[in-house]
């Protein structure tokens, strides 16, 4: 069947019908995109407690191959990049506050060796006494 006679019979002009349609197509579609985005939210709110990309999978009730690219496609970062910045970010608030990295260590629930790493990656060094922020980063 037809547009033109889908209209006919039910009594409307087909381009009245086909505006109706494609508006009705619209509706969908933002009502599926935003079904998508509140999955990824929650997604990347696993991923910003510190959790593992499958993890934020599971969370967004994805596999995992279609959660990466579903990210990378609407945030522009790969899922691994949002963590490795909450880590970043949650070492140098750490650090900041004069503490060591045994105790950054034992307060994020990782190994000593892991805060230094994640430090020196982020512009800090120990300087003997104490970590300080490089001029550069």
């Amino acid at each position: 069947m037809t547009l033109t006679e889908l209209g006919e019979r039910e009594g409307y002009r087909p381009d009245a019908l086909a505006r109706w349609l494609r508006q009705v197509d619209y509706v969908h579609a933002e009502v599926t995109r935003q079904r998508l985005v509140d999955r990824l939210e929650a997604g990347v709110a696993v991923l910003e407690a510190g959790g593992q990309v499958q993890q934020a999978a599971d969370a967004a009730d994805m596999n995992t191959g279609n959660f990466c690219r579903s990210i990378r496609r609407h945030y522009g970062v790969a899922p691994k990049n949002i963590r490795h910045r909450w880590l970043t970010k949650r070492v140098s608030c750490l650090l900041r506050l004069g503490l060591d990295a045994r105790t950054a260590a034992r307060i994020l629930g990782w190994s000593p060796p892991t805060v230094r790493r994640i430090a020196a990656r982020d512009g800090w060094r120990f300087n003997g006494m104490e970590w300080v922020r490089t001029e550069a980063a």
